[in-house]
């Protein structure tokens, strides 16, 4: 039977043409409501209260102060700068994650088919490193999120004839990139500081690169020379995803996204992601926010090429962002 094929670069553009209606689309009366300037910010003039006019309240005030996802950086007086004029924001984030890797990988003749867990990870994991980069400019965001990790690892492999011992020496290079859209922002509540939630899609890539090498030793006389295979396992293919942003207060923040991609594309069958944080939000400076957070990610990939490979990587995170 042949599989039909989805050209991800006609996917891409689809989704890239979807970004582009959202940002024609109306804005929210919350944006078209304030007062702009000539240089794109808040008007005092138009923001003050006209003479016998009420004073604001402490809601209002407390609104003022609170950072929120669309715009983080009150300016001195304490009035949130517009989305669409605001000056480019940066986030560059260190974390952490522990997870459970149940790998399935047919060679062929040795399937190998096990569970990497915690206390395998500490003591086989040679080098891992795990960032988050994101610029935004208005409502459009930029994001780079690379992870590299090096693993040796050794498992006995009960084969039809006999056992083999299978050792994996992996150096791996995973990173997802993209471009993404705030389509707005609503407040889950009457009052103006109440919680609010930020809805982005996005639209980009995931990309793997994978040298891995694995070792194979039968156990019994029918074969005692070992043997090394190195499959070619790396892909570029396209992901589609939506990512929500939580202000709960002023300092606590929840996010959820997720992922599907693949398509067939590159020879990944397919892929998805799930992700959801907690984060504590607090402001040493005026330019400079830090949010601590912990959660729990889940990663599926299913390619075949050469090699046939199910992995699954899951468990849980800790990490600091930092806002500039």
């Amino acid at each position: 039977m042949m599989r039909m094929r989805v050209p991800w670069f006609d996917v891409f553009a689809l989704a890239v043409l979807g970004l582009l209606l959202l940002a024609t689309a109306p804005r929210s009366a919350e944006a078209d409501d304030k007062a702009l300037g000539a240089d794109g910010k808040v008007s005092l003039a138009a923001a003050a209260p006209a003479e016998g006019a009420a004073e604001p309240s402490k809601a209002d005030e407390s609104r003022a102060k609170m950072p929120t996802k669309l715009d983080p950086w009150p300016n001195q007086d304490g009035f949130i700068a517009p989305t669409l004029d605001g000056p480019w924001r940066f986030t560059a984030a260190v974390w952490g994650w522990l997870p459970e890797i149940p790998l399935e990988l047919n060679l062929g003749r040795v399937d190998v088919t096990g569970l990497i867990d915690l206390g395998t990870l500490i003591d086989d994991l040679q080098f891992a490193a795990m960032l988050d980069f994101e610029a935004r400019k208005g409502s459009w965001g930029v994001y780079f999120t690379p992870i590299v990790m090096s693993l040796e690892d050794t498992e006995t492999v009960q084969g039809p004839f006999q056992s083999h011992k299978v050792t994996i020496d992996d150096f791996a290079f995973l990173t997802d990139f993209g471009l993404s859209y705030e389509v707005g922002r609503w407040h889950l509540g009457k009052e103006p500081d109440s919680p609010a939630v930020t809805v982005e899609p996005f639209v980009g890539a995931r990309w793997l690169i994978d040298d891995i090498k694995v070792k194979i030793k039968p156990g019994g006389l029918l074969r005692p020379d070992a043997r090394t295979i190195s499959p070619e396992i790396k892909f570029i293919a396209p992901v589609i995803g939506l990512g929500t942003f939580w202000d709960l207060t002023e300092r606590w923040n929840l996010r959820i996204e997720g992922d599907y991609g693949g398509f067939d594309v590159d020879h990944l069958e397919k892929t998805w992601n799930a992700l959801g944080i907690v984060g504590y939000r607090f402001r040493p400076t005026k330019s400079l926010a830090i949010n601590v957070f912990a959660g729990y990610r889940y990663l599926y990939v299913q390619y075949k090429k050469i090699a046939k490979l199910k992995v699954s990587i899951r468990g849980p995170l800790l990490g600091v962002a930092f806002h500039f």
